[in-house]
């Protein structure tokens, strides 16, 4: 397999940052919905917790987190 090099300034990288950082957001924001919604419970909907209001009050505190390493790097959710 042959490697490649690249170089990237420091803004491509904080945007490439900054957008995992969204995705994975929005991603946790649409488990809280889902998870809370969902009367049935499957394997593949838990994500931390198999109580469903435990499970759904730690989702939305990373949420939360990752709202605020967002506004330390100047963006908004």
């Amino acid at each position: 397999m042959k490697k490649v090099t690249v170089e990237l300034d420091w803004d491509t990288v904080d945007n490439i940052v900054v957008d995992q950082l969204k995705e994975t957001l929005s991603n946790l924001e649409d488990d809280v919905v889902h998870r809370q919604t969902s009367d049935k419970v499957e394997l593949a909907q838990i994500v931390f917790e198999y109580d469903k209001e435990a499970d759904c009050k730690m989702l939305q505190e990373h949420a939360n987190a990752f709202k605020i390493v967002l506004s330390y790097f100047g963006h908004t959710a």
